[in-house]
């Protein structure tokens, strides 16, 4: 089974509490979410966004692997943007 990586917020309405959740699947999402590691997925994130505003939402290639392949090369031409840019 897997457990969702996004934090959930225990207590919306009121006060704060340190109380952990009293379910069984919000105990065990509280316990083990890494704070330090999800902290950097705003970075992620945007970078997504760059690129799909800029290369294109959306895949041309039908199968599987041509998917990745397209993939790849879209990152390639971010990369190369982004040395361009700089240069």
């Amino acid at each position: 089974m897997t457990v969702p990586i996004i934090p959930i917020i225990a207590n919306r309405v009121g006060r704060p509490t340190t109380k952990l959740p009293s379910g069984k699947y919000r105990r065990i999402m509280a316990t083990r979410f890494n704070k330090q590691l999800y902290g950097q997925r705003w970075q992620l994130e945007t970078i997504n966004s760059v690129i799909k505003r800029r290369l294109g939402s959306f895949l041309r290639a039908r199968t599987y692997w041509s998917q990745l392949r397209e993939m790849m090369l879209r990152l390639f031409t971010y990369n190369v943007l982004v040395v361009w840019r700089t240069a």
